[in-house]
């Protein structure tokens, strides 16, 4: 689910996965022409005139999977037969069900010059 307000987004992922310990994982996308920078738990981003700021709110921590990657590659695919290397916000969570991940994407413009 999420909750939605001018600017930002909360995102509230429950996952109802059996009995145990599982780990979880969420990604997010990005266009290639984004600027992408870590901190702990948070993600900056930037492309053209506009910021955004991925905090994770929830126990876990996020990885930044540059492509081409090893691990896992992502794409942008602009249209068909046409793919562009991408990167992907990865965020991890290990705990017993139910497990709830949680993160807020709050986006503004760039200041004019």
């Amino acid at each position: 689910t999420y909750e939605q307000q001018p600017g930002r987004w909360l995102i509230l992922d429950r996952v109802m996965c059996g009995s145990g310990e599982h780990t979880i994982t969420n990604r997010i996308h990005f266009h290639p022409d984004c600027q992408i920078i870590i901190d702990g738990r948070q993600v900056t981003v930037r492309m053209k005139d506009a910021t955004a700021v991925i905090s994770l709110l929830s126990d876990g921590a996020f990885e930044i999977l540059e492509n081409p990657s090893s691990k896992e590659p992502s794409f942008y695919c602009p249209d068909f037969g046409c793919s562009l290397a991408a990167s992907t916000a990865t965020m991890v969570q290990t705990g017993i069900s139910p497990i709830l991940l949680r993160y807020q994407i709050t986006v503004s413009p760039e200041a004019p010059a």
